[in-house]
């Protein structure tokens, strides 16, 4: 019988592709077969996804990784080799059997730039938004922006229900 920890041998090619990749930031995302009817699996292997995601976030997390909203799962100072094994692994999630029979694609991404900050530049005050360009409710306009005070009665800002706070002169 095979040893379940055992590790698969890898093709020299993709060995060396994986290990002349740069130490940094990779994320894994995974797409697996859910319980609708389209996806309709035998065996039992449709038991609810919840289950088996709580299983796969478990074992990322005990790894290194942290989730990140539409990436996945992002680990820092990592190497691609190790990523690629931690994917490899993801397969003991149980019951065994069910990811890798089960699973619609899985990905390790590079991250070169993890995050560029623009929002200092899109708030309002900042480099690209230096004034109102419409009318705006007085609780969000900070106090360094000069604002003007419409005349009361005019018609609401596009897109605004119509409200007594929104009819308040003073908002």
């Amino acid at each position: 019988m095979d040893d379940p920890e055992a590790l698969p041998q890898l093709p020299l090619a993709l060995h060396a592709r994986l290990v002349a990749l740069p130490l940094g930031a990779y994320g894994i995302s995974y797409d697996i077969f859910t319980q609708r009817t389209e996806d309709n699996l035998p065996g039992g292997w449709n038991t609810h996804r919840a289950q088996t995601y709580t299983q796969l976030a478990k074992h990322l997390q005990s790894h290194g990784f942290h989730c990140k909203q539409y990436l996945g799962w992002l680990c820092h100072n990592i190497v691609a080799i190790e990523v690629y094994w931690m994917m490899i692994h993801l397969k003991r999630i149980l019951p065994l059997g069910k990811f890798e029979t089960t699973m619609k694609n899985i990905k390790m991404h590079l991250v070169t730039i993890e995050e560029f900050n623009a929002t200092p530049d899109i708030q309002l005050g900042g480099l690209n938004s230096p004034e109102l360009e419409g009318p705006t409710l007085v609780g969000l306009v900070p106090p360094t922006i000069p604002a003007v005070v419409p005349p009361p009665g005019g018609p609401l800002p596009k897109h605004t229900l119509d409200s007594e706070e929104a009819r308040d002169h003073n908002n």
